[in-house]
């Protein structure tokens, strides 16, 4: 396998961990994360569990989406190295 694709599966695999809901990006938006504990803070709807705050869990449709596109480019890495 060429190193190319090697540093390629890398990036990818790197890129879909920081979306998910352990990694950078993902973080940012749990009730601890910088965005998701100020949300905490004003509370209301953007709490965890209110209108707003939840749509950004990963069970929530943008949280979800998110964790969906974190799983699944952190395994396109074997399609990017020539693996099934």
């Amino acid at each position: 396998m060429s190193s190319a694709r090697k540093s390629m599966g890398n990036a990818v695999e790197n890129f879909g961990k920081a979306f998910q809901e352990d990694g950078a990006v993902g973080k940012t938006f749990t009730p601890e994360g910088s965005a998701g504990g100020a949300a905490q803070a004003l509370g209301g709807p953007f709490d965890q569990y209110g209108t707003i705050g939840k749509q950004f869990s990963k069970e929530g449709p943008a949280g979800g989406a998110a964790q969906q596109m974190g799983e699944d480019l952190s395994k396109a890495r074997s399609s990017l190295e020539g693996k099934s």
